[in-house]
């Protein structure tokens, strides 16, 4: 135990894979045969040539958006060398965790202008059901009178999706099973396109600030050695995904009365920071290993 609160926690998560960033980025310069082993998980060739290294930083985390303003890059480190050849990491320093947190409106704002396409409002409706936040009126026009389905909370008794302002599956399948099921098969359809936005490109409307590959660098807490370094293409995810039979590429989670759903690199739930509820993307590497059969 840490004694960390939520807040605390992502606190520190930021900061110390901002260190693991600047660190990498000196071995990396430092070390050759580091720099060299990358160059072939990237490329599938050695080079004992030093790379020019770019990392995002804390002051260099914010880049332009497909939507106006700022949105947080998704490269944290950026491989230049002399060959021309160029990786444009996501460094991943733990085997799960949050990949993409974002609002349930800039995600559909955000899909269109990435992909050119809008997202059908019965998928929208179905989703922001499931994320919330919704109204307590219009809620209990879905509900008719009747009980959410999902759990209750266990100091008070009440109904936990009412607190959170928004349905899990169970809930969504019998009260609301139209707009439910339209966005669980736009899911599946939609996949390949949404592991791209979570893992390569977000919101960035610059393609510098767009990952390629990501890089699973896992150190032993305790004694801080590499327990496993993997080069992970994006591409090779979405190939992988868009090859999977496609009722296999969301499914609902079997807890709490569905509050997950399930996808081939993780899982998306509802996140309520600050009161606010927010579209949370997971990634597992125990189910991308599944997914890419490594």
């Amino acid at each position: 135990m840490t004694g960390r609160n939520r807040s605390e926690g992502w606190t520190h998560a930021k900061l110390s894979g901002h260190a693991l960033e600047h660190r990498l980025a000196e071995d990396i310069v430092r070390d050759r045969s580091l720099s060299s082993r990358l160059h072939e998980d990237c490329f599938g060739t050695t080079s004992r040539d030093e790379p020019c290294v770019t990392e995002s930083g804390i002051g260099a985390s914010k880049v332009a958006c497909v939507l106006g303003g700022l949105t947080t890059g998704k490269t944290d480190l950026c491989l230049r060398w002399p060959n021309g050849r160029v990786a444009k990491l996501s460094l991943k320093k733990s085997a799960s965790g949050q990949v993409w947190l974002v609002s349930a409106e800039r995600f559909f704002a955000g899909f269109k202008a990435q992909f050119g396409t809008e997202v059908p409002k019965q998928v929208q409706l179905g989703l922001r059901l499931f994320i919330g936040p919704i109204e307590r009126a219009e809620m209990e026009r879905l509900l008719r009178g009747s009980p959410p389905l999902g759990p209750t909370r266990k100091g008070d008794g009440h109904h936990q999706e009412l607190h959170q302002c928004r349905f899990v599956a169970r809930s969504l399948e019998t009260y609301a099973p139209t707009p439910w099921n339209l966005a669980l098969e736009w899911l599946r359809a939609e996949m390949p396109r949404i592991a791209q936005l979570c893992f390569a490109i977000g919101l960035c409307s610059d393609t510098d600030a767009q990952a390629d590959r990501v890089w699973y660098h896992l150190r032993d807490e305790k004694g801080g050695h590499v327990t496993e370094s993997r080069v992970i293409p994006v591409a090779a995810i979405v190939l992988a995904i868009q090859a999977m039979p496609f009722a296999l590429r969301a499914t609902v989670g079997k807890r709490n009365g569905g509050s997950t759903i399930i996808t081939p690199f993780g899982f998306l739930q509802m996140h309520r920071p600050s009161g606010r509820n927010q579209m949370q993307f997971h990634h597992v590497l125990r189910e991308l290993r599944a997914t890419l059969r490594l």
